[in-house]
């Protein structure tokens, strides 16, 4: 009895095929569905790109950490860029002006020194330049002048020497004398008269011309040479006589030797064709 109250009492077992309920399948299918859910919220994104730009996606934190991204810096490794300091750059600037000052400075100096060597120097140069021009003119005028005078009265010298093929062959020698109406009148009247009787014998003498003119206390004297028609030589001892002097030159003296004794006697000269 007491074995058949007990069975009775226990539970009835059910003995069959049935499983219990795999939970693995019940994830694999809500899986799925999540698959299936993004790939429509996918496919809706890719119709609207507003929506794709504003689609936020759920319990996602994305956190940005600027010191993870960007490499450290330690300090401790950082060397410092030379700096270049203003005032040495200023003092570099400065010294260099004062260099150049200096350098002007003894550029004026040194010309201010040497101002007539340099002058001369100049001369010189131009000097051979016009006789390198010069010797090119085989035929035409020498002239010469020269500024001069005494306690009475003021001279004024001018010789015209015409060459052919460097050789003279005519001397215009011309003398202009200044004194004061009233004072050296006397004085002008008496070389006036002189340079006359040179007149009457240039008349004579086949070559001599000469011209005197006397007026306002001025004395004009010319006298004129054609070497070529030059026989007779007695003329030179009249203008001794008469206290006339002048450069006596040769017929056919080379031209450039006429010159360089002009140049020697004070004269200054040039030559023209």
């Amino acid at each position: 009895m007491n074995n058949n109250q007990n069975n009775n009492n226990q539970e009835p077992q059910i003995i069959g095929t049935q499983s219990p309920v795999n939970t693995q399948n019940v994830h694999g299918v809500q899986n799925v569905q999540n698959v299936q859910n993004v790939q429509n919220v996918q496919n809706v994104q890719g119709s609207n790109p507003n929506l794709q730009m504003n689609q936020q996606v759920p319990n996602q934190n994305v956190s940005v950490n600027p010191v993870n991204q960007v490499n450290q810096v330690n300090p401790n490794n950082m060397q410092q860029a030379p700096t270049q300091n203003p005032s040495i750059n200023q003092e570099k600037g400065g010294n260099a002006k004062y260099v150049i000052l200096v350098i002007f400075m003894l550029i004026l100096i040194g010309y201010t020194m040497f101002l007539p060597e340099i002058q001369e120097m100049v001369a010189r140069y131009q000097a051979s330049k016009n006789a390198t021009i010069e010797e090119a003119i085989t035929s035409g005028i020498l002239t010469c002048t020269k500024e001069d005078s005494d306690d009475i009265f003021d001279y004024s010298y001018k010789y015209e020497f015409s060459f052919t093929d460097y050789k003279l062959k005519k001397v215009d020698y011309k003398i202009e004398t200044k004194g004061d109406v009233t004072e050296d009148s006397v004085e002008l009247e008496n070389r006036y008269e002189a340079c006359k009787r040179i007149e009457s014998i240039g008349k004579s003498t086949p070559g001599v011309v000469a011209n005197c003119q006397n007026s306002s206390g001025v004395l004009d004297e010319n006298y004129i040479f054609s070497l070529e028609s030059i026989v007779d030589s007695t003329y030179n001892a009249a203008l001794v006589e008469e206290g006339i002097t002048y450069q006596q030159h040769e017929l056919d003296d080379d031209i450039n030797l006429v010159e360089q004794e002009m140049n020697a006697a004070g004269y200054t000269c040039n030559i023209s064709s």
